[in-house]
């Protein structure tokens, strides 16, 4: 099977799920504890994710994980997956559309309006950004230190699929 997944920065994503779970009464993970919490309150307690895309793609979601974990995991994103990323999502979408074949031009048009660069049905939610230098940022690091590999490795996939589909006239 063919799949594609729109990778973010971990931390950038722990920081927008815990914004978004302070709010959305509708998911099966919402915590009313949460909206009385602060992010510091959130990194510091046991409901804080870590590594949860290693998990997810090890099939190891609690216990803890090791270093070949991570490399199970960048493997399975090499032969299975064709990466996007939520910091250029409109050359994602041109990707996903052109190598799954997503309908006409209208339909690609249609697409990158209405996900890209903060379109009507784009996934956000204003909050504040964590500062990068801060004490919290650091604990995240600690937290989820396999998934920031796994992203610099999809970072580096993205390229070399872009380079490939090229040379493919996918492009």
């Amino acid at each position: 099977g063919r799949l594609f997944s729109v990778m973010r920065h971990p931390i950038d994503r722990v920081v927008s799920i815990f914004h978004y779970l302070q709010q959305a009464t509708w998911e099966p993970t919402y915590n009313p504890e949460y909206a009385k919490w602060t992010i510091d309150d959130y990194v510091q307690s046991e409901f804080c994710e870590s590594n949860w895309m290693v998990r997810a793609l090890t099939n190891k979601m609690v216990g803890p994980l090791a270093s070949e974990d991570v490399m199970i995991a960048k493997e399975i994103l090499k032969r299975k997956c064709l990466i996007g990323l939520m910091d250029r999502m409109e050359e994602s979408i041109v990707r996903f559309h052109a190598y799954f074949g997503f309908g006409d031009a209208g339909d690609l048009d249609c697409a990158v309006r209405n996900y890209a660069n903060g379109g009507d049905l784009a996934n956000h939610h204003s909050h504040p950004r964590l500062d990068p230098n801060g004490e919290t940022w650091k604990v995240l690091e600690r937290k989820n230190g396999l998934d920031i590999q796994l992203y610099e490795y999809a970072k580096q996939l993205f390229e070399e699929q872009g380079m490939w589909m090229k040379s493919q006239n996918i492009l």
